[in-house]
């Protein structure tokens, strides 16, 4: 397996869920939330583009991008995103009383699954219920269709093998 080319499509994917993590940080603004609620999702989005300008800088373009490549992209990106989509649910001090149930929660909404540990969503803030369907939104298929379809075209030596 080609590293240097997972590396370079998760690092893109990793600047990719950090913008996309400013609509709901947006949202924050909109609905005049605390200062708080703004930083549960500025910490996770510095993280995000942090790691994935590392990993971006640290690898390369060059190679072959295969069925295995692709597949553990994927996967990885599932994780990722769920891990760092978790940070603004754990921070939020209703609902979501651990890091895995936070975890569980963005796993099931970028899988598109829809399954919930949330007790009262409605007395989320605006900004995280907004992240919470966002993430049905941008996951599932989204991340299946942009892995395997649009990032092997960026490379030109990208194959279906």
């Amino acid at each position: 397996m080609n590293l240097k080319v997972v590396k370079n499509a998760l690092g893109r994917l990793l600047q990719v869920l950090a913008i996309l993590m400013i609509f709901p940080l947006i949202v924050s603004f909109i609905y005049k939330e605390s200062l708080s609620d703004k930083l549960y999702f500025v910490i996770p989005i510095l993280l995000s583009a942090t790691i994935g300008t590392l990993l971006f800088k640290f690898s390369s373009e060059k190679g072959h991008i295969y069925t295995k490549e692709a597949m553990f992209t994927t996967a990885s990106c599932w994780i990722l995103y769920s891990i760092i989509g978790a940070i603004p649910l754990f921070l939020t001090p209703t609902n979501y009383h651990t890091f895995l149930d936070a975890f569980f929660e963005m796993a099931s909404g970028f899988t598109t699954c829809g399954a919930s540990v949330a007790t009262d969503v409605e007395i989320l803030p605006h900004s995280i219920i907004f992240w919470r369907s966002f993430s049905h939104l941008i996951g599932g298929m989204g991340i299946l269709v942009f892995t395997l379809a649009i990032l092997p075209k960026a490379n030109k030596e990208s194959t279906n093998l």
